[in-house]
């Protein structure tokens, strides 16, 4: 829940409806994305990890469903802007932002032989070992389609 976490530092007290297809997930509503209307939500903001092999049919339909002028922003590999297929996706759908992340993201946790989560010294969780890809943060604003993306390095 750190997109959750992240905003409400960030904005305060604002409303925000998670939703995950895992069960073992704490979001409010569990389920498959592409198959849900959340039109009813009007998001302004529609954020995710997308799985990488249904990332452009995800993207689409958030682009579709977020509120206009508002924003899709996807956690994706850096090289989703590298392929022939994806062309014809990015001359209808240029991200707006590409924010690339410096250090390679770890997206579990390390564990003992037990699979009990570790902690150090601090009480923080230690993160377990990275794959060898780069990330970044494709940011799309629905109605805008710039001519290039702008590419920032966090």
């Amino acid at each position: 829940m750190s997109y959750q976490t992240a905003i409400h530092n960030i904005f305060g007290s604002c409303n925000v409806n998670n939703i995950d297809i895992r069960e073992d997930s704490l979001a409010k509503t569990k389920g498959d994305y592409l198959k849900m209307n959340v039109k009813n939500f009007s998001p302004q903001v529609i954020i995710t990890n997308p799985p990488f092999n249904l990332a452009v049919p995800i993207i689409e339909k958030a682009l579709d469903d977020v509120a206009d002028n508002g924003y899709v922003i996807m956690l994706l590999r850096l090289n989703f802007f590298g392929s022939k297929e994806r062309k014809s996706f990015f001359d209808k759908y240029m991200p707006e932002w590409c924010f690339v992340h410096h250090i390679r993201i770890g997206f579990t946790d390390k564990k003992d032989e037990n699979g009990y989560v570790l902690f150090d010294k601090n009480g923080q969780v230690k993160r377990g070992s990275t794959d060898s890809i780069e990330y970044a943060h494709y940011v799309f604003k629905k109605g805008y389609k710039p001519e290039y993306t702008k590419l920032v390095v966090i």
